[in-house]
């Protein structure tokens, strides 16, 4: 019994390497394909390539780092990536297994009766009766279909770039959120700021309706000019009440950012908006294949797809397979052990004709790589388009308020030299009006102003892509954190 023990086995281990190493892919996968895209020597900026890394850090503020990287490990969108992730790896270890022999278990035990056969001898009528047996069997059936053509080997290295594909992704989305954290983070601040302002600029108005009340009871001033007075603080008053409504919403979407129910996350002392840091360098349009994770998601589901048209390709020829089985069998259970059996065989199957289903399957993965390259080449242009827009937004963005604080300073000017006139009583309260509206609007601009190069600023940072999200860890769960 050892002896034929040992046969079988030593024919399934010579079949089970031969389907091990056998296995070639029917097509010539192309693991690193090029963009159908021409990429630019440089940037039209020009710039040293230097991965700017955490990009949120520069602006130096913990507050900021401490809610990104909360926001890291509770958002809940970011979750459903590395839940979409895992996924994906158990599809992946599924295509592996085809590499393997299938192995079972059958356990079996029987008792069974004959019926009666009856017949006649010489006249006689005779019957047989019915015998009662035992059927007690134990065997482990083995399958195993080699892979001669590379069908299972190309579906494995299929899933393999889905999963690079998905963690790409899930790096993409955490870009994302850190990006909208900060964007909420400046909200907030941004909507302080403004309230700070409107208050100052209610507190300037109210103050100068006092005056042309006085004025009014001296006969200098009409009653109109009071009207007009009134009617810009009731406008900042309107103003006021849109601007603590716009902080609370920003307030509300950054705690669904950071995974926590609304709340104020950023300090209450906070109203000034940082200052923006120097300009990260751009490197060369080529770094932009490694460092922007989209980019290595759309190659990775290129590869994928060249390899399923050879899985596809692997599924119209014969398939190699091996069975068998080793066990015991016996009709009576005390001599189960010494009723060794087994059985060996292999099998060659393929298709004839099958009205086309293959042949088509094959054209429509074709089709799917052909898209799979185009989406490539598009989200390349759209990387490109972002980083040259970023770069030209924020250089006039900057000359933007530049031109403001010029602005400002003269709307400071032109409201005293307004106030001295009406002083002196050779200029109308007008004139005092429109240039405190000018002043008041021109601050008001110049702070979202200031706002929107930050935005910019982050713009930029997202359109140049890192490779600080191939670090990012599985958060672990919320009750194993608590215990």
């Amino acid at each position: 019994m050892s002896h034929r023990l040992s046969v079988v086995l030593r024919v399934t281990a010579l079949a089970l390497c031969c389907g091990l190493t056998s296995s070639c892919l029917m097509r010539n996968v192309d693991k690193d394909p090029k963009p159908p895209v021409a990429l630019p020597d440089e940037f039209g900026e020009g710039g040293d390539d230097v991965d700017p890394g955490p990009w949120w850090t520069s602006f130096n503020d913990e507050e900021l780092d401490a809610l990104v990287l909360q926001a890291l490990d509770k958002n809940l969108m970011l979750r459903q990536s590395w839940a979409r992730l895992e996924q994906a790896k158990a599809m992946e270890r599924a295509a592996a297994s085809g590499l393997f022999p299938q192995i079972g278990t059958n356990l079996s035990a029987a008792r069974s009766m004959s019926a009666p056969r009856e017949f006649s001898l010489m006249g006689q009528q005779q019957t047989i009766p019915g015998v009662e047996s035992n059927t007690f069997s134990a065997s482990v059936p083995v399958s195993y279909e080699l892979d001669v053509w590379g069908k299972v080997r190309a579906g494995m290295l299929a899933a393999e770039q889905d999963v690079i594909a998905f963690r790409a992704d899930l790096e993409s989305a955490a870009m994302t959120v850190a990006a909208n954290v900060t964007e909420r983070w400046f909200d907030v601040i941004e909507q302080r700021a403004m309230r700070r302002l409107v208050v100052e600029q209610l507190a300037v108005n109210k103050t100068s309706l006092e005056l042309v009340e006085l004025r009014f009871g001296e006969g200098d001033a009409g009653l109109s000019d009071i009207y007009q007075q009134r009617q810009q603080i009731q406008i900042l008053e309107a103003q006021l009440t849109l601007v603590l409504g716009q902080e609370q919403v920003a307030d509300q979407q950054l705690a669904l950012l950071l995974g926590g129910t609304p709340k104020r996350f950023v300090q209450a002392g906070r109203f000034t908006l940082p200052d923006p840091p120097p300009l990260p360098k751009r490197g060369v349009p080529a770094s932009l294949l490694e460092r922007r994770p989209d980019l290595r998601s759309a190659k990775a589901r290129v590869v994928a797809a060249d390899y399923r048209i050879a899985q596809a390709i692997a599924a119209r020829l014969p398939s190699f397979t091996l069975s068998g089985s080793l066990g015991f069998s016996a009709t009576d259970l005390g001599k189960f052990f010494e009723s060794f059996v087994w059985s060996i065989m292999g099998s060659v199957t393929g298709v004839i004709w099958d009205g086309g289903r293959i042949g088509a399957e094959i054209d429509r993965s074709e089709a799917v790589l052909d898209e799979r390259l185009a989406a490539y080449g598009q989200t390349l242009l759209t990387a490109l388009v972002e980083v040259e827009s970023s770069l030209a937004l924020e250089r006039l963005q900057g000359d933007r308020i530049r031109i403001l604080e010029l602005q400002v300073a003269t709307a400071r000017r032109t409201l005293q030299s307004a106030r001295r006139r009406f002083g002196a009583g050779i200029g109308s309260y007008i004139a005092v009006l429109t240039a405190l509206r000018s002043l008041q609007a021109a601050e008001q601009t110049l702070l979202t102003s200031k706002r929107r190069l930050l935005s910019q600023r982050v713009q930029l940072y997202r359109a140049l892509g890192s490779r600080w999200t191939v670090e990012l860890e599985q958060p672990g769960d919320d009750e194993d954190e608590a215990s």
